[in-house]
C-alpha cells in the first residue's frame, strides 16, 4: 500500500501496472504509474500531476506529465498541457 493509501494494480502481459498517489499533497498532487515485472523489478512509466508553479492567464497550478522510456533515470518527455485549450472534452 502506498504511503497515502491509494493504489491500483492492473495485471498485464508484461507484469503489473501500478498507479498510486505520490508527490507532496497540497504542493505536488501527483499520480505515478509504474510497471512491475514478474521478477519484481520496477520501471517508472509516468507521473501526472499539479504543482505550485503558476501557468495560464488565471495563474492556475501547473499541470505536468513526465514520461520515462527506461533508458535513463531522467524523464524522456515533459509536457505542460495548455490549460486554456479549446480541446477539453
Amino acid at each position: 500500500m502506498s504511503k497515502q493509501g491509494k493504489r491500483i494494480e492492473i495485471p498485464c502481459s508484461f507484469g503489473t501496472l501500478v498507479a498510486e498517489v505520490s508527490g507532496d499533497p497540497g504542493i505536488y498532487d501527483e499520480i505515478e504509474i509504474d510497471l512491475v515485472r514478474p521478477d519484481g523489478k520496477l520501471m517508472q512509466l509516468c507521473v501526472i500531476g499539479t504543482g505550485p508553479k503558476p501557468c495560464g492567464k488565471d495563474g492556475e497550478y501547473d499541470l505536468h506529465v513526465y514520461t520515462w522510456d527506461g533508458s535513463d533515470e531522467s524523464p524522456t518527455t515533459t509536457v505542460y498541457p495548455d490549460m486554456e485549450t479549446e480541446f477539453w472534452y
